[in-house]
């Protein structure tokens, strides 16, 4: 059991440690996640279905290395 002083210091180092953080880690409320589960017994065909249905490119303006 922590003591009213040690919380004290805690719940300030915490406080300082939000105030540091970037804007933009607490201005992403309103940012939506795309979503989409494919059941499959066939991996490739279902990956190539949700990335269909989530109408994205997810290679786009990435460099790609292909082998074999």
């Amino acid at each position: 059991m922590i003591n009213r002083r040690e919380f004290m210091m805690i719940a300030a180092g915490g406080v300082l440690s939000a105030m540091t953080m970037d804007k933009e880690v607490f201005a992403s409320e309103n940012k939506k996640t795309k979503v989409s589960l494919i059941k499959t017994s066939d991996r490739q065909s279902g990956v190539k279905r949700a990335i269909d249905l989530l109408n994205i490119n997810p290679v786009k303006d990435k460099k790609v290395l292909l082998f074999n």
